[in-house]
């Protein structure tokens, strides 16, 4: 009984003041962004509390508030307030409005989100408010925070990227979501060739395109045991542009690294002994081949249209050109040998490919062997 006044009691207040309380907290809030002084900065989060508190009990308050643009402007203004305690209650009033749709992300509410969320001097419950702010706007307003992702900084991507891998297992992820994943790889990738080919800097990070890529290769080995993770690998791997891709990516860093005369960060480093833990932390594309390899692999797995696309845009003999040790790509040949199982699968054609196929002296069906795969070298027999 106690809650059902305490709402009635909200609404009623909704109901005949929300102009009043708005044009004033405007005002309020306003004053405390020209003029720090304590007394303003007190009555700033006196505010931004009402603000909470009416919009947390009365629907109707909250879409005024939404509606209203210059008061949500003043709110807005201080998601990167230098006071914490204006800063995390503006962080929650934005969480409210997200969570209603009644507030699209913009690259600024965007950035100052993730600024707070990455933030080492706010408070846990500044951050955590912030991350469930974030978590809002990817899961209720998918379409702009994919439109918004090209104008945050590297740091702010890489973090999106972090919330969407760490998502919640009682939450679903919208498959919306997902999907923006492969077309922010896509992009950043070639951006990426793109500058190791000009021989640009600082034009695309690695860095950014390694966690893409890592957050790809989580997604494509589900467990089937949870539903929702194998339906998020079933959309990434009918999404055969992504598999095309990664061939065609692995391929030019392949070319890059094969490329004798010009020494990149691509170079296979053959010996284990001449790397060390200073050379893996300054090389920031490590591991990135073999993720490449990986994905591929995962993208084939028990999936008859990318093993035949994988045929036929040859990634096949390019995955065994990048068996060969690389102390850049630790455990290169274990990913090799799970990528061509997954292309070999019940798949006769692959089967038949892979057995033509020299390496080196050495026919691939007596690698194929090493790799645990039976070959029939007839495309009419009964895979093994």
């Amino acid at each position: 009984m106690a809650f059902d006044a305490r709402g009635e009691i909200r609404d009623a207040f909704a109901k005949r003041h929300t102009n009043a309380v708005l044009r004033q907290s405007e005002l309020i809030l306003g004053n405390a962004k020209c003029d720090g002084g304590e007394d303003n900065l007190v009555c700033a989060r006196c505010c931004l509390q009402v603000l909470i508190s009416a919009s947390a009990g009365s629907a109707a308050f909250q879409s005024a508030l939404g509606e209203h643009n210059s008061t949500m402007k003043a709110v807005l203004g201080h998601l990167d307030s230098a006071d914490p305690k204006l800063r995390q209650f503006s962080t929650m009033l934005v969480k409210l409005q997200l969570e209603q749709g009644s507030l699209a992300p913009t690259p600024k509410i965007l950035s100052a989100l993730l600024a707070t969320f990455m933030s080492e001097n706010l408070n846990s419950v500044c951050q955590s408010e912030a991350l469930a702010a974030i978590r809002q706007a990817v899961s209720k307003n998918t379409i702009e925070v994919g439109g918004c992702f090209n104008h945050l900084l590297d740091a702010e991507k890489c973090a999106i990227l972090d919330v969407m891998h760490e998502w919640p297992e009682r939450e679903e992820l919208p498959m919306s979501a997902v999907k923006l994943v492969p077309r922010w790889f896509r992009e950043q990738s070639t951006m990426l060739l793109t500058t190791f080919n000009s021989e640009t800097s600082d034009a695309a990070s690695p860095l950014l395109t390694m966690r893409q890529l890592d957050l790809l290769c989580d997604w494509t080995s589900a467990d089937e045991s949870s539903s929702l993770e194998a339906e998020r690998r079933r959309t990434l791997q009918d999404d055969t542009s992504l598999l095309i891709d990664a061939v065609y990516l692995l391929q030019m860093v392949h070319q890059l690294g094969a490329d004798s005369a010009n020494k990149n960060l691509f170079t296979p480093v053959k010996k284990l002994s001449e790397l060390d833990a200073a050379d893996v932390e300054a090389n920031p594309v490590f591991g990135f081949k073999r993720d490449l390899v990986r994905l591929i692999g995962n993208m084939c797995w028990k999936h008859t249209k990318n093993q035949d696309t994988a045929r036929e845009t040859d990634a096949i003999p390019l995955l065994l050109d990048c068996s060969p040790i690389d102390a850049n790509n630790p455990i290169m040949m274990q990913w090799v040998v799970f990528a061509m199982r997954n292309l070999c699968d019940d798949n006769a054609e692959n089967q038949t490919v892979i057995a033509s196929i020299d390496k080196h002296g050495t026919t691939t069906a007596q690698l194929a062997e090493e790799f645990g795969v039976k070959l029939n070298t007839s495309a009419s027999s009964d895979p093994q």
